[in-house]
């Protein structure tokens, strides 16, 4: 017959090995959410990734994924102002989206009225080139995070 001490250390072995399987198993499942991330779909209105910086008047919709540390945004912007729009017009207001500290790339984009370039650097979408009215650029960008 086993003693009280022996019965009590199976049971302490047995609940260590599932304390250590439930961890690893919350681990493993922080993995998988890292590969397999939710699409987000921001506008103007949800902003859940992006929001407007200025009082422009322009409407978007933005496609955010994000992989590890690779993010991916396609964002569809129009101007339906009376004036040309520039600058920094959207702001990355979720943390986790914001581009390393030493990103710099510029990407440039054909529009409906020509070509536009844009740059996400620390938490800004500036975008170089004037958006007409009625005009729609589309972007589409790859870039790296602090992790």
């Amino acid at each position: 017959m086993a003693t009280k001490t022996s019965l009590q250390n199976a049971i302490d072995t047995a609940l260590s090995i599932v304390i250590a399987k439930a961890k690893i198993l919350i681990g493993l499942n922080n993995i998988i959410d890292e590969l397999y991330t939710d699409i987000i779909i921001d506008t103007e209105v949800t902003t859940n990734v992006l929001t407007k910086q200025t009082s422009e008047t322009f409407t978007y919709t933005a496609i955010v994924s994000k992989s590890g540390n690779k993010v991916n945004l396609n964002v569809k912007l129009t101007n339906t102002g009376t004036i040309l729009i520039n600058g920094v017009l959207i702001l990355i207001s979720n943390s986790i989206y914001i581009p390393n500290d030493d990103y710099t790339e510029t990407f440039s984009f054909v529009s409906t009225n020509g070509i536009v370039s844009v740059s996400p650097t620390t938490n800004k979408i500036k975008f170089f080139d004037a958006i007409g009215v009625g005009q729609t650029v589309s972007v589409n960008i790859n870039y790296t995070t602090n992790d």
